[in-house]
């Protein structure tokens, strides 16, 4: 995967922890490109208040990814800042969990929260809390959801659900797919989101607090306009209804990953590569579905 322009944002502290609310409307060319990396941006997320981004930044090489944050302040962003669990190890594909108390990310640290190398084979999926002033302590989530191969991305929707993608380990592995996995005392039952995974790689991904509607991205799809795409899907009475590709509007000939959807259902912000480098781009949703 590789992504545009169009800045994301980020540190510290929203003075007490907000109600969850309705996201405002936000043009998105209205937010100041505050951030505009050597190497680019991705990966961004919307705390529910509507008054917090976290987003993700690289250098030119893919290499180093960190976790920024900014926040609104009597109508301005603030100067995004690295968080402080981000600084020196690696973290990226950041959400947060409906409630906003905390954040799920992916990261190639150790148990122990010490960098690592992509050689050493393993990531995984780490939750961090948020009290509107502190980060906590990052900590790993158990079996089965994190596993001795590669997981890629996962966010939290109600009742505690987390969906998530995952690749077993080695050479010959298969490609990533999407699973769901449901609490069930103090484990998880996972299964598999067959009504989307295929043989290609289907990976980064939103899902609706309310799980009413899907947003994932998936490589070298016959149907796509280049190497990764982003398709979505809504739950009818029946399950999940089939997987929209989201046209020109949402992908190019370039690498497009990486979604969320605005609270109010209305804005789809994800990244893309188009214009040579990774940044964060958004456009209206329904459009994009044909409605």
């Amino acid at each position: 995967m590789k992504p545009m322009k169009y800045g994301a944002f980020a540190l510290l502290a929203v003075l007490a922890m907000e109600p969850a609310r309705a996201q405002p409307p936000v043009d998105w060319r209205s937010l100041p490109a505050v951030v505009d990396g050597p190497g680019g941006e991705a990966w961004f997320t919307w705390h529910p208040s509507g008054r917090l981004i976290v987003f993700g930044r690289h250098d030119e090489n893919w290499q180093n990814h960190r976790l920024f944050m900014s926040r609104l302040v009597d109508g301005r962003w603030t100067e995004p800042m690295e968080l402080p669990f981000s600084r020196n190890v690696d973290a990226r594909t950041a959400h947060f969990a409906p409630d906003g108390r905390s954040m799920l990310f992916v990261s190639m640290r150790s148990p122990a929260g010490e960098e690592r190398a992509r050689s050493e084979g393993e990531q995984n999926i780490w939750r961090v809390t948020w009290d509107g002033a502190t980060w906590g302590e990052p900590r790993m989530l158990p079996a089965p959801i994190n596993s001795p191969g590669w997981e890629i991305d996962a966010v939290e929707v109600n009742g505690g659900v987390i969906y998530f993608s995952s690749m077993p380990p080695g050479e010959n592995a298969p490609r990533p797919d999407l699973f769901r996995a449901v609490p069930v005392g103090d484990t998880y039952r996972v299964e598999p989101l067959t009504a989307f995974n295929t043989e290609r790689t289907e990976s980064t991904l939103y899902v609706t607090p309310d799980e009413s509607l899907i947003v994932f991205h998936r490589a070298e799809d016959p149907v796509g306009l280049g190497r990764d795409d982003l398709f979505a899907a809504r739950r009818t009475a029946t399950g999940w209804g089939p997987a929209v590709h989201l046209g020109a509007g949402a992908n190019s000939p370039e690498y497009e990953y990486g979604p969320e959807v605005s609270r109010d259902g209305r804005t789809l912000y994800f990244t893309t590569h188009r214009g040579g480098r990774a940044g964060v781009m958004a456009i209206d949703l329904n459009q994009a579905m044909g409605r």
